[in-house]
C-alpha cells in the first residue's frame, strides 16, 4: 500500500511509525521541511503551497501533480492528515480526486463538517443523549444568555481552521474567561474575524480529567475503540497532550457508540470527554488522526492501519478492542518547555524519569533518529528566542515602572 500524509508534524510522524511495518511507500507534504522529512521511513517529501493562501482550483492543481508524482495509477495513496483544512479540502473535492487519492477519513464533506462544528456537536449530543457542558452560540442572544452564565467559562471558534482561513493563528484555539469583560474582549476577536463561536461552561478538573476515546468508525459503526487519558498538557488547562496513558476502560464506550451512529462517520476520530464526579462530558470530536494516536497502537488498536485496511475495501467483522495494561505517550521537549521552564508543575526528575520509561515518545526513536535531532534543534532555537523575548518583555516593565515611578517624583532616569 501507499500512504501520503499531508501536514507532517508529530501527528504525521505517528501515522509514519503506526505503518512503516507495512509499506516502503510513505510520502509527506507539508508548506515546509520539517522533522518528518529527514525520517529513513519516509520515501519522498514535498514542500507544499500553504492552502490558505491559494485558491482552492491551485491547491488542487498542485495536489492531483504530487499524485502522478506518487505514481497514482499503479496504486492510489491512502491520505491521512492532522488538519482541518486539509480535511474539509479533501472532503469538498473528492469527486474530482477519488481517481488520484483513497481516504483514510470521512469523504462526504457534509458529514465530516457537521462533526467537526462545535455549533452542530451540541445538536449531535442531544440527539444521541450524551452528556455535554451547558453551551451557547453565536446565535444565541449572548446579553441574554450571559445573565446565565456561571464564570468562568471557555469561548472556542466553531472551527479550528478552514482552508481559507487558520482561525487558531489568527485568533485563539479556546480561551477561558473568568469575567463578563473578557467574554466579550474574546467574542471581539472571533466577531472581526466573522467566524462563529461557542460559549460554554467550565466544567471543573485538572488536566489528568481529560479522557480521550480513540475510535475507528465505519459508516458511524465502531469497529475498533481505545481509551486514553491525559496526565499533562502544553499549555496547562488548554492545551494539547504532552504526557498521558492509555487505559482498559470501557465505562464510556456505550455513550461514544450512540454518538457516532449519530455523526454517521467513517475514519479515525477522537472523541475526547472530560470526567467530573462519576460524569463524563462530551468536550469535541475530531474526525482524524490527532497528535498522540500512536500510543493505541501499543495496545492492538492500531488505528491507521484499520483505516488502510478499511480504504482498501477490507472492512473488519467484528470490534477490536484493546489489550488490557497501560502505556505511556510523552512529548518530551514541549512538556519541559510548558511544565518545568514556564510553569514548574513537575520536577526535573520527573520529567526524565517519564522520558526514560514512556512507551512512545512524539519524536524520538533509537531506530529513526534523526527526526528527533532536528526537531531538538529547532525547539532549543524556539526556546532561546522565547527566553530572549521574555527577558526583554521584563526589561521593558522595569523601565517602565521605574519612568513612571520618576515623574510622580519629579525626576527622571537616564
Amino acid at each position: 500500500m501507499k500512504i501520503f500524509i499531508i501536514h507532517a508534524r508529530r501527528t504525521g510522524y505517528g501515522v509514519v511509525r503506526s505503518l512503516k511495518d507495512f509499506t516502503r511507500d510513505i510520502y509527506v507534504a507539508d508548506n515546509e521541511e520539517t522533522p518528518v522529512f529527514h525520517s529513513r521511513h519516509v520515501k519522498q517529501g514535498f514542500v507544499i503551497s500553504d492552502i490558505n493562501k491559494v485558491s482552492n482550483d491551485e491547491f488542487l492543481e498542485e495536489v492531483i501533480t504530487l499524485a502522478k508524482a506518487m505514481e497514482y495509477e499503479k496504486e492510489r495513496p491512502i491520505v491521512f492528515t492532522g488538519k482541518d483544512d486539509y480535511l474539509q479540502f479533501f472532503s469538498r473535492n473528492s469527486e474530482v480526486l477519488s481517481p488520484y487519492f483513497l481516504l483514510s477519513f470521512e469523504a462526504n464533506a457534509k458529514v465530516l463538517e457537521s462533526a467537526l462544528s462545535k455549533k452542530e456537536l451540541i445538536k449531535l449530543a442531544k440527539h444521541a443523549n450524551v452528556l455535554i457542558p451547558k453551551s451557547y452560540t453565536d446565535d444565541d442572544l449572548i446579553a441574554e444568555a450571559g445573565r446565565q452564565l456561571t464564570f468562568p467559562v471557555i469561548i472556542k471558534p466553531a472551527v479550528k481552521n478552514t482552508p481559507e482561513k487558520d482561525i487558531v493563528s489568527e485568533a485563539f484555539r479556546l480561551k477561558v474567561c473568568e469575567s463578563p469583560a473578557a467574554l466579550d474582549d474574546a467574542i471581539a476577536e472571533l466577531v472581526v474575524l466573522d467566524v462563529p463561536y461557542i460559549v460554554q461552561e467550565l466544567i471543573p478538573g485538572g488536566d489528568s480529567e481529560l479522557y480521550t476515546m480513540a475510535i475507528y468508525s465505519w459508516k458511524g459503526r465502531v469497529k475498533a475503540w481505545s481509551l486514553s487519558k491525559k496526565i499533562r498538557q502544553f499549555p496547562p488547562t488548554v492545551g494539547e497532550c504532552s504526557y498521558g496513558k492509555t487505559l482498559y476502560d470501557s465505562s464510556i464506550l456505550e455513550a461514544t457508540t450512540r454518538l457516532m451512529e449519530t455523526t454517521g462517520l467513517t475514519g479515525i476520530s477522537q472523541v475526547e470527554y472530560k470526567k467530573c464526579g462519576n460524569d463524563y462530558y462530551l468536550i469535541e470530536i475530531n474526525p482524524r488522526v490527532w497528535s498522540w494516536h500512536q500510543i493505541h497502537s501499543k495496545v492492538g488498536v492500531n488505528l491507521c492501519k484499520i483505516a488502510c485496511d478499511h480504504a482498501l475495501g477490507q472492512v473488519s467483522g467484528g470490534v477490536i478492542h484493546p489489550e488490557k495494561g497501560e502505556k505511556y505517550w510523552m512529548f518530551f521537549m514541549m512538556d519541559v518547555l510548558h511544565n518545568r521552564l514556564l510553569n514548574r508543575n513537575v520536577s526535573w526528575v520527573a520529567l526524565l524519569r517519564d522520558f526514560l520509561t514512556c512507551d512512545i515518545e512524539a519524536f524520538f526513536s533509537w531506530s529513526d533518529p534523526k527526526p528527533f535531532l532536528v526537531h531538538f534543534l529547532e525547539t532549543m532555537k524556539y526556546i532561546k528566542r522565547l527566553r530572549q523575548k521574555q527577558i526583554f518583555q521584563s526589561v521593558t516593565e522595569i523601565i517602565e515602572k521605574e519612568s513612571n515611578n520618576g515623574l510622580k517624583g519629579g525626576h527622571s532616569i537616564g
